[in-house]
């Protein structure tokens, strides 16, 4: 039997509180927190994309054909949209980059998204296909070479037709 205090209650057990476990804890919810944040940001090239004045005259000179659209599930539980086709180079320069102005519309013709993004192309690497910029890999007159853009998010408000490409910025080597 155990002992009663003055107040005629058992005496209160002294109680261990696992603090190395708590703030192991918390850490690992910082941790997840921050990783998330990370994760779902606008990626720094789409943020660090000067802003355009208009079209550039270059631009006419590259067309872009063949286009196709697709989307797939990323590791968190989002959707990824890719705009693929072919570049060609019609001009007389060796291209060593292009920014583009990407322009969704809903289906009453407003414009519901706008983004400016360099133009990635494609590169074979082994058995893979890989993405890298023009600057890795330019465009040489005449040549025709695939190319993706990759949108993190699209407005729920798109009407599902190709958006508008029009091309801001050119860099030559």
């Amino acid at each position: 039997m155990e002992p009663l205090s003055p107040e005629g209650n058992p005496p209160e057990t002294e109680r261990s509180v696992a603090w190395p476990a708590i703030g192991a804890g918390a850490l690992l919810v910082v941790l997840a927190i921050g990783a998330l944040v990370l994760l779902t940001r606008p990626s720094g090239e789409r943020t660090a994309q000067p802003v355009s004045e208009g079209p550039h005259a270059y631009g006419e000179k590259l067309q872009f054909a063949d286009l196709k659209m697709s989307e797939v599930a990323n590791f968190v539980g989002g959707k990824v949209t890719y705009l693929e086709g072919q570049l060609t180079n019609q001009g007389d320069r060796t291209v060593s980059g292009v920014t583009v102005e990407i322009v969704f519309r809903n289906s009453l013709g407003e414009v519901v998204q706008k983004e400016t993004l360099p133009v990635k192309v494609h590169e074979q690497r082994g058995p893979y296909v890989d993405v890298t910029d023009l600057k890795a890999a330019p465009l040489k007159p005449g040549e025709t070479r695939g190319f993706r853009l990759i949108f993190d998010h699209v407005s729920a408000d798109w009407n599902r037709e190709y958006p508008a490409i029009t091309v801001t910025a050119v860099s030559f080597n």
